[in-house]
């Protein structure tokens, strides 16, 4: 009985810190590719956009960030 929980905690526990490091990759991606776009809208690049294509907190800073670049591209042109 033991050794069938102790397998079955093994599973568990390999399952979830698999998961978890998908997760953390994604995360860190996402948020790799935003860093890009800031760095190079700090350059002087303002046709930089965030292809930021999910639905959580990322993806709305990512939104976010691209309506700012293109309101900042349409105040320069007005100049």
């Amino acid at each position: 009985m033991r050794r069938i929980l102790f397998i079955a905690f093994v599973v568990v526990l390999g399952t979830t810190l698999a998961i978890v490091g998908l997760l953390v990759r994604d995360i860190a991606g996402t948020t790799e590719r935003l860093n890009t776009q800031v760095a190079r809208v700090r350059d002087g690049d303002l046709s930089a956009s965030s292809p930021v294509g999910i639905a959580d907190e990322l993806g709305r800073l990512g939104r976010a960030f691209g309506g700012m670049t293109a309101a900042l591209r349409s105040t320069l042109l007005k100049a």
